[in-house]
C-alpha cells in the first residue's frame, strides 16, 4: 500500500474507536450526472485487533 498524499490525505479522520471492519463501496462518477455505485464489487475488509496498544 501507498500513503495518502496531497488532497486525498486530507479527506480521511482517524476514527474515534477501532473499527471492527471497513466497508468499500466502490463507485463510477458520471460528474454532473451523479455516482452509479456498483453494489457486486462492494467489500467488507475486517479490521485486526492490535494486541500492542490494547485495542478491539
Amino acid at each position: 500500500m501507498y500513503p495518502l498524499e496531497g488532497e486525498a490525505a486530507k479527506s480521511y479522520d482517524a476514527f474515534p474507536t477501532r473499527p471492527k471492519s471497513v466497508t468499500v463501496k466502490p463507485y463510477l462518477d458520471w460528474g454532473k450526472q451523479g455516482k452509479q455505485y456498483i453494489p457486486e464489487l462492494e467489500l467488507v475488509v475486517p479490521v485486526p485487533e492490535n494486541p500492542e496498544d490494547g485495542s478491539k
